[in-house]
């Protein structure tokens, strides 16, 4: 079960994945009914753990044995990915954009149906997750996350870089 793996990639990947599946244009396109607006689910859910990351850091930090902000940086940045791609192929990290096409359509979804989306709640009252009030926005703090830089790459993975392939891989083979 998620509460006994000892990744935290894996849990909190396997935790988000699927909250973007709460979109009614994805669980229309389910019942096969056309949809005329944005469908899909694991950008969203991207959004939710990359702002729920950021607003809860000191939780994730605690809870992941996380001890620098570049570690931090890089463990939601991995985590991201996963989340995003966990019906693909896991991306070139130096190649992965939070500006690319898919990521800006699931922000605007979410801004025009803010209300249609109760992301906060359900992160509290179903993941049972204490969460300092976030919203889902595009930001220069998300920017910042999501975009990898060399700095963050070469001293991240270079203290541990053991730690954050098997994890990485770890957390993407167990969402598929």
């Amino acid at each position: 079960t998620l509460h006994r793996s000892s990744s935290p990639f894996v849990y909190w990947a396997a935790l988000f994945h699927d909250i973007g599946k709460m979109n009614p244009n994805f669980q229309a396109k389910l019942k096969g009914e056309a949809t005329g607006g944005y469908s899909n689910h694991s950008y969203l859910s991207l959004l939710a753990f990359t702002n729920f990351a950021l607003a809860n850091i000191d939780l994730l930090k605690e809870k992941c044995n996380i001890e620098s902000n570049e570690e931090f940086a890089l463990f939601v940045l991995l985590v991201s990915v996963i989340i995003g791609k966990h019906h693909g192929d896991l991306p070139d990290l130096e190649n992965f954009s939070p500006s690319s096409e898919e990521f800006i359509a699931a922000y605007a979804f979410f801004q025009e149906n803010v209300d249609v989306l109760p992301i906060q709640e359900f992160i509290e009252k179903r993941l049972n997750l204490p969460s300092e009030d976030f919203s889902l926005a595009l930001n220069k703090k998300t920017d910042i996350i999501l975009t990898f830089t060399d700095r963050i790459h070469k001293s991240a993975w270079k203290k541990n870089p053991l730690r954050f392939f098997m994890g990485t891989q770890c957390a993407f083979a167990a969402l598929i």
